[in-house]
Protein backbone atom coordinates (compact mmCIF):
# COMPACT_ATOMS: atom_id res chain seq x y z
CA UNK A 1 0.00 0.00 0.00
CA UNK A 2 1.18 3.51 -0.79
CA UNK A 3 -0.11 6.30 1.45
CA UNK A 4 0.14 9.71 -0.21
CA UNK A 5 0.56 12.33 2.52
CA UNK A 6 2.36 12.29 5.86
CA UNK A 7 0.19 14.58 7.97
CA UNK A 8 -1.50 13.19 11.06
CA UNK A 9 -4.15 11.59 8.84
CA UNK A 10 -1.66 9.82 6.58
CA UNK A 11 0.57 8.69 9.45
CA UNK A 12 -2.39 7.32 11.41
CA UNK A 13 -3.64 5.44 8.36
CA UNK A 14 -0.18 4.02 7.71
CA UNK A 15 0.04 2.82 11.31
CA UNK A 16 -3.30 1.01 11.05
CA UNK A 17 -2.35 -0.58 7.72
CA UNK A 18 1.18 -1.56 8.76
CA UNK A 19 -0.21 -4.35 10.95
CA UNK A 20 -1.24 -6.22 7.80
CA UNK A 21 0.34 -4.61 4.74
CA UNK A 22 3.72 -3.43 3.49
CA UNK A 23 3.35 0.35 3.59
CA UNK A 24 5.24 3.15 1.85
CA UNK A 25 4.49 6.79 2.62
CA UNK A 26 5.12 9.30 -0.17
CA UNK A 27 4.98 12.99 0.70
CA UNK A 28 6.58 16.34 -0.02
CA UNK A 29 6.68 17.21 3.70
CA UNK A 30 7.77 14.68 6.31
CA UNK A 31 7.90 14.61 10.09
CA UNK A 32 10.62 17.01 11.17
CA UNK A 33 9.74 19.66 8.58
CA UNK A 34 8.38 21.77 11.39
CA UNK A 35 8.89 25.13 9.67
CA UNK A 36 7.15 24.17 6.44
CA UNK A 37 3.73 25.67 5.75
CA UNK A 38 3.17 23.13 3.01
CA UNK A 39 1.28 20.94 5.45
CA UNK A 40 -1.06 21.71 8.32
CA UNK A 41 -0.21 19.15 11.01
CA UNK A 42 2.69 20.97 12.77
CA UNK A 43 0.59 24.14 13.19
CA UNK A 44 -2.54 22.67 14.76
CA UNK A 45 -4.09 23.63 18.08
CA UNK A 46 -5.02 19.95 18.39
CA UNK A 47 -7.69 19.96 21.04
CA UNK A 48 -10.15 17.04 20.80
CA UNK A 49 -13.60 18.63 20.58
CA UNK A 50 -16.61 16.74 19.16
CA UNK A 51 -17.91 17.97 15.83
CA UNK A 52 -21.63 18.77 15.70
CA UNK A 53 -24.11 18.51 12.82
CA UNK A 54 -22.69 15.55 10.99
CA UNK A 55 -23.58 12.07 9.69
CA UNK A 56 -23.78 8.85 11.69
CA UNK A 57 -20.69 7.52 9.86
CA UNK A 58 -18.81 10.70 10.69
CA UNK A 59 -19.82 10.45 14.36
CA UNK A 60 -18.66 6.85 14.50
CA UNK A 61 -15.22 7.85 13.17
CA UNK A 62 -15.02 10.50 15.88
CA UNK A 63 -15.98 7.97 18.56
CA UNK A 64 -13.41 5.44 17.35
CA UNK A 65 -10.73 8.10 17.31
CA UNK A 66 -11.59 9.34 20.78
CA UNK A 67 -11.55 5.85 22.32
CA UNK A 68 -8.08 5.28 20.90
CA UNK A 69 -6.67 8.63 22.02
CA UNK A 70 -8.31 8.54 25.44
CA UNK A 71 -6.67 5.20 26.15
CA UNK A 72 -3.32 6.26 24.63
CA UNK A 73 -3.17 9.32 26.87
CA UNK A 74 -3.24 6.97 29.85
CA UNK A 75 -1.03 4.14 28.58
CA UNK A 76 1.72 6.05 26.73
CA UNK A 77 2.49 9.58 28.00
CA UNK A 78 5.34 9.76 25.48
CA UNK A 79 2.71 10.09 22.75
CA UNK A 80 2.07 13.73 23.65
CA UNK A 81 -1.59 13.12 24.56
CA UNK A 82 -3.02 14.27 27.89
CA UNK A 83 -6.45 14.06 29.47
CA UNK A 84 -8.05 17.41 30.24
CA UNK A 85 -11.30 19.14 31.22
CA UNK A 86 -13.16 20.86 28.38
CA UNK A 87 -16.10 23.27 28.04
CA UNK A 88 -18.22 24.01 24.95
CA UNK A 89 -20.39 27.12 24.68
CA UNK A 90 -23.17 27.63 22.09
CA UNK A 91 -25.91 30.15 21.31
CA UNK A 92 -29.59 29.64 20.53
CA UNK A 93 -28.82 28.24 17.08
CA UNK A 94 -27.71 25.02 18.76
CA UNK A 95 -30.40 22.76 20.21
CA UNK A 96 -29.53 20.32 22.99
CA UNK A 97 -30.77 17.42 20.83
CA UNK A 98 -27.95 18.11 18.36
CA UNK A 99 -25.28 17.51 20.99
CA UNK A 100 -24.72 13.83 20.21
CA UNK A 101 -21.76 13.50 22.56
CA UNK A 102 -23.61 14.32 25.81
CA UNK A 103 -23.89 10.61 26.61
CA UNK A 104 -20.53 9.62 25.14
CA UNK A 105 -17.80 11.92 26.40
CA UNK A 106 -16.46 11.09 29.90
CA UNK A 107 -18.02 13.04 32.80
CA UNK A 108 -20.18 15.03 30.39
CA UNK A 109 -22.82 17.27 31.94
CA UNK A 110 -24.88 20.24 30.83
CA UNK A 111 -23.91 23.52 32.48
CA UNK A 112 -26.83 25.23 34.30
CA UNK A 113 -28.11 28.32 32.48
CA UNK A 114 -27.35 30.44 35.55
CA UNK A 115 -23.65 29.66 35.12
CA UNK A 116 -23.38 30.51 31.43
CA UNK A 117 -21.57 33.63 30.17
CA UNK A 118 -23.56 36.44 28.55
CA UNK A 119 -24.70 35.57 25.02
CA UNK A 120 -24.38 31.83 25.64
CA UNK A 121 -27.56 29.74 25.84
CA UNK A 122 -26.13 26.22 26.01
CA UNK A 123 -22.97 24.77 27.53
CA UNK A 124 -21.42 21.38 28.22
CA UNK A 125 -18.50 20.30 30.36
CA UNK A 126 -16.67 16.99 29.83
CA UNK A 127 -13.30 15.27 29.86
CA UNK A 128 -11.29 14.94 26.67
CA UNK A 129 -7.70 14.84 25.39
CA UNK A 130 -5.30 17.47 24.16
CA UNK A 131 -2.42 16.79 21.77
CA UNK A 132 1.04 18.34 21.47
CA UNK A 133 1.35 18.04 17.67
CA UNK A 134 5.12 17.80 17.16
CA UNK A 135 5.40 15.19 19.92
CA UNK A 136 2.57 13.07 18.54
CA UNK A 137 3.83 13.26 14.95
CA UNK A 138 7.27 12.09 16.09
CA UNK A 139 5.66 9.30 18.11
CA UNK A 140 3.73 8.11 15.06
CA UNK A 141 6.84 8.27 12.89
CA UNK A 142 8.84 6.20 15.38
CA UNK A 143 6.13 3.56 15.57
CA UNK A 144 6.00 3.37 11.79
CA UNK A 145 9.77 3.14 11.43
CA UNK A 146 9.79 0.27 13.91
CA UNK A 147 7.13 -1.54 11.86
CA UNK A 148 9.19 -1.30 8.67
CA UNK A 149 7.19 1.45 6.96
CA UNK A 150 9.18 3.28 4.28
CA UNK A 151 9.20 7.08 3.91
CA UNK A 152 9.87 8.65 0.50
CA UNK A 153 10.15 12.40 0.01
CA UNK A 154 8.60 13.21 -3.34
CA UNK A 155 6.14 15.85 -4.55
CA UNK A 156 3.62 14.17 -6.82
CA UNK A 157 2.00 16.03 -9.70
CA UNK A 158 -0.11 13.03 -10.76
CA UNK A 159 -1.26 10.02 -8.76
CA UNK A 160 0.22 7.71 -11.40
CA UNK A 161 3.68 8.73 -10.14
CA UNK A 162 3.31 6.46 -7.11
CA UNK A 163 4.29 3.67 -9.51
CA UNK A 164 7.65 5.34 -10.04
CA UNK A 165 8.34 4.68 -6.35
CA UNK A 166 6.46 1.39 -5.84
CA UNK A 167 5.98 -0.21 -9.28
CA UNK A 168 3.93 -3.13 -7.94
CA UNK A 169 1.62 -1.04 -5.75
CA UNK A 170 -1.68 -2.80 -5.06
CA UNK A 171 -3.58 0.00 -3.33
CA UNK A 172 -3.16 3.75 -2.92
CA UNK A 173 -4.49 5.78 -0.01
CA UNK A 174 -5.01 9.40 -0.97
CA UNK A 175 -4.43 11.39 2.23
CA UNK A 176 -2.86 14.40 0.57
CA UNK A 177 -4.94 17.11 2.25
CA UNK A 178 -5.22 20.31 0.24
CA UNK A 179 -2.97 18.67 -2.33
CA UNK A 180 -5.97 16.69 -3.59
CA UNK A 181 -7.16 19.81 -5.36
CA UNK A 182 -4.03 19.85 -7.49
CA UNK A 183 -3.07 16.16 -7.75
CA UNK A 184 -3.50 14.94 -11.32
CA UNK A 185 -5.90 12.04 -11.71
CA UNK A 186 -7.96 12.90 -8.63
CA UNK A 187 -8.44 16.69 -8.67
CA UNK A 188 -11.25 17.51 -6.26
CA UNK A 189 -12.48 21.08 -6.69
CA UNK A 190 -14.53 20.75 -3.48
CA UNK A 191 -11.30 20.93 -1.48
CA UNK A 192 -11.22 24.27 0.30
CA UNK A 193 -8.11 25.86 1.76
CA UNK A 194 -8.70 27.97 4.84
CA UNK A 195 -6.12 30.07 6.64
CA UNK A 196 -5.86 29.89 10.41
CA UNK A 197 -3.71 32.03 12.72
CA UNK A 198 -3.13 31.29 16.40
CA UNK A 199 -0.84 32.19 19.28
CA UNK A 200 0.90 29.83 21.69
CA UNK A 201 1.13 31.74 24.98
CA UNK A 202 2.21 31.04 28.52
CA UNK A 203 -0.71 30.74 30.93
CA UNK A 204 -1.94 28.95 34.04
CA UNK A 205 -5.14 27.86 32.28
CA UNK A 206 -5.93 24.14 32.55
CA UNK A 207 -9.34 23.87 30.88
CA UNK A 208 -10.07 23.78 27.16
CA UNK A 209 -12.81 26.27 26.28
CA UNK A 210 -14.45 26.69 22.88
CA UNK A 211 -17.33 28.97 21.96
CA UNK A 212 -19.41 29.22 18.81
CA UNK A 213 -21.96 32.02 19.04
CA UNK A 214 -23.18 33.78 15.93
CA UNK A 215 -20.14 34.88 13.96
CA UNK A 216 -17.88 34.53 16.98
CA UNK A 217 -15.58 31.51 17.13
CA UNK A 218 -12.96 31.35 19.85
CA UNK A 219 -10.89 28.77 21.69
CA UNK A 220 -8.30 28.42 24.41
CA UNK A 221 -6.50 25.08 24.37
CA UNK A 222 -4.06 24.51 27.26
CA UNK A 223 -1.40 21.89 26.67
CA UNK A 224 -0.89 21.34 30.42
CA UNK A 225 2.76 22.40 30.15
CA UNK A 226 2.22 26.04 31.10
CA UNK A 227 1.14 27.08 27.61
CA UNK A 228 -2.09 27.31 25.63
CA UNK A 229 -3.09 27.87 22.02
CA UNK A 230 -5.60 30.69 21.56
CA UNK A 231 -7.36 31.35 18.30
CA UNK A 232 -10.57 31.26 16.33
CA UNK A 233 -9.44 32.86 13.07
CA UNK A 234 -10.73 31.10 9.96
CA UNK A 235 -10.28 32.66 6.52
CA UNK A 236 -11.62 30.38 3.74
CA UNK A 237 -9.87 30.84 0.42
CA UNK A 238 -6.95 32.70 1.96
CA UNK A 239 -3.71 30.78 1.34
CA UNK A 240 -1.24 33.33 2.67
CA UNK A 241 1.17 31.87 5.23
CA UNK A 242 2.47 35.28 6.22
CA UNK A 243 1.81 36.28 9.83
CA UNK A 244 -0.75 39.10 10.16
CA UNK A 245 0.20 41.14 13.25
CA UNK A 246 -3.13 42.98 13.07
CA UNK A 247 -4.93 39.79 14.13
CA UNK A 248 -3.14 39.51 17.48
CA UNK A 249 -5.52 41.87 19.25
CA UNK A 250 -8.58 40.10 17.84
CA UNK A 251 -7.30 36.68 18.92
CA UNK A 252 -6.70 38.00 22.43
CA UNK A 253 -10.12 39.68 22.53
CA UNK A 254 -11.82 36.39 21.72
CA UNK A 255 -9.79 34.46 24.29
CA UNK A 256 -10.73 36.97 26.99
CA UNK A 257 -14.42 36.69 26.11
CA UNK A 258 -14.57 32.96 26.85
CA UNK A 259 -12.21 32.65 29.84
CA UNK A 260 -12.43 33.85 33.43
CA UNK A 261 -11.24 37.40 34.19
CA UNK A 262 -7.48 37.51 34.55
CA UNK A 263 -6.79 34.39 32.51
CA UNK A 264 -5.29 36.55 29.77
CA UNK A 265 -4.11 40.19 29.97
CA UNK A 266 -6.01 43.09 28.42
CA UNK A 267 -3.18 44.15 26.10
CA UNK A 268 -1.30 42.14 23.49
CA UNK A 269 1.90 43.76 24.76
CA UNK A 270 1.38 41.99 28.09
CA UNK A 271 0.92 38.53 26.58
CA UNK A 272 3.80 36.11 27.06
CA UNK A 273 3.89 34.81 23.48
CA UNK A 274 5.90 31.66 22.85
CA UNK A 275 5.08 31.33 19.15
CA UNK A 276 2.68 32.67 16.55
CA UNK A 277 1.39 30.12 14.07
CA UNK A 278 -0.19 30.21 10.62
CA UNK A 279 -1.53 27.09 8.94
CA UNK A 280 -3.67 26.28 5.90
CA UNK A 281 -6.47 23.97 6.98
CA UNK A 282 -7.28 21.22 4.43
CA UNK A 283 -11.07 21.42 4.34
CA UNK A 284 -13.65 20.22 1.87
CA UNK A 285 -17.11 21.48 0.98
CA UNK A 286 -19.44 18.67 2.04
CA UNK A 287 -17.13 17.41 4.77
CA UNK A 288 -14.65 14.61 5.22
CA UNK A 289 -14.30 12.18 2.32
CA UNK A 290 -13.46 8.58 3.23
CA UNK A 291 -14.38 6.19 0.42
CA UNK A 292 -12.89 3.82 -2.12
CA UNK A 293 -12.71 4.22 -5.87
CA UNK A 294 -11.29 2.37 -8.87
CA UNK A 295 -9.90 5.09 -11.15
CA UNK A 296 -11.09 5.01 -14.76
CA UNK A 297 -8.90 7.62 -16.47
CA UNK A 298 -5.67 7.12 -18.42
CA UNK A 299 -2.95 6.44 -17.23
CA UNK A 300 -4.40 5.06 -13.99
CA UNK A 301 -7.25 2.89 -15.26
CA UNK A 302 -7.92 0.23 -12.64
CA UNK A 303 -5.87 1.82 -9.86
CA UNK A 304 -7.54 1.04 -6.53
CA UNK A 305 -7.66 4.12 -4.32
CA UNK A 306 -9.07 4.88 -0.88
CA UNK A 307 -9.63 8.59 -0.38
CA UNK A 308 -9.15 10.11 3.08
CA UNK A 309 -9.15 13.89 3.18
CA UNK A 310 -11.21 16.98 3.91
CA UNK A 311 -10.74 17.10 7.69
CA UNK A 312 -10.13 20.86 7.74
CA UNK A 313 -8.96 21.98 11.17
CA UNK A 314 -9.96 18.69 12.81
CA UNK A 315 -7.25 16.32 11.59
CA UNK A 316 -6.09 15.14 15.00
CA UNK A 317 -9.64 14.57 16.16
CA UNK A 318 -10.54 12.37 13.19
CA UNK A 319 -7.17 10.72 12.59
CA UNK A 320 -7.48 7.39 14.39
CA UNK A 321 -11.12 6.93 13.37
CA UNK A 322 -10.36 7.70 9.73
CA UNK A 323 -7.44 5.27 9.92
CA UNK A 324 -9.66 2.44 11.11
CA UNK A 325 -12.23 3.18 8.42
CA UNK A 326 -9.56 3.28 5.70
CA UNK A 327 -8.05 -0.02 6.85
CA UNK A 328 -11.50 -1.59 6.50
CA UNK A 329 -11.93 -0.18 3.00
CA UNK A 330 -8.54 -1.52 1.90
CA UNK A 331 -9.58 -4.91 3.22
CA UNK A 332 -12.83 -4.59 1.25
CA UNK A 333 -10.84 -4.36 -1.97
CA UNK A 334 -9.57 -7.87 -1.23
CA UNK A 335 -12.49 -9.52 0.53
CA UNK A 336 -15.53 -7.49 -0.60
CA UNK A 337 -18.04 -8.76 -3.13
CA UNK A 338 -19.31 -5.54 -4.65
CA UNK A 339 -18.08 -4.02 -7.89
CA UNK A 340 -16.54 -0.58 -7.26
CA UNK A 341 -16.95 2.02 -10.00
Amino acid sequence: VVVVGSGVTGLSIALALSRTYDVTIIARDLVGDNESHGWASPWAGAGWRPHIGTSDEDIEMQKQSFRYMWKLAETDPESGLKRIKSIDYFDQVMDVSQVWYKEFMPSCKQIPSTELPRGVTLGFEYRTVVVTPLTYLEWLKNRLSSSGTSFVRKELTHISEVRDVVPQVDFVVNASGVGVRYLGGVEDMLVEESRGQTMLVRTKETTVICQRCGDMYAYSIPRLDGTAVIGGISQPGNTSTELDPALRAEILRRARLITVPGAYPERVEDLDIVEEMVGIRPGRIGGVRVEKEVLQTVPVVGMKVVHAYGVGGTGYKYSAGVAKRVAGLVDDFIYGDEVVM
